[in-house]
């Protein structure tokens, strides 16, 4: 249970890591979609926001990489969900293949940096462990 709760806790981390690296990388570099460029029927909503990286595939590969610490067989579920959720957003002309690709490296990466951190400061998580039990969350 106490490993469950603790990657719950390093994906929490991870998607806000992540939540705060694509932001930065779409102020440096702006990638129009590939609907409006190419003649595509679009199958999804139009976002607007840009191409490079793909925000929902490095969301799910985040949080499948902080579920990993606890749970391999649920965070390999949520990788091979995370790769079909990709394609289907290539498929449909929503994102570039490196968009996908972008987004699930800096997932993954953004959950080994969450690991490294809280595996420093266990000690930290064993007090909030404490806390979120108190008041009933855990």
């Amino acid at each position: 249970r106490a490993s469950n709760q603790f990657s719950v806790i390093i994906a929490g981390l991870a998607v806000g890591i992540a939540n705060s690296i694509v932001p930065i990388i779409a102020l440096i570099y702006f990638r129009t979609r590939p609907f409006e460029i190419l003649d595509v029927n679009l199958l999804f909503y139009q976002p607007t926001d840009p191409s490079f990286p793909s925000n929902p595939i490095c969301i799910i590969f985040a949080m499948a990489g902080g579920i990993s610490y606890g749970n391999k067989s649920a965070s390999n579920i949520l990788y091979g969900l995370g790769c079909i959720y990709g394609f289907s957003r290539m498929y449909s002309g929503v994102c570039y293949p490196l968009d996908v690709i972008g987004g699930m490296l800096i997932g993954y990466f953004s959950a080994l940096i969450a690991g490294c951190v809280l595996k420093k400061i266990d000690y930290y998580n064993a007090i909030f462990m404490k806390i979120t039990k108190f008041f009933c969350l855990s």
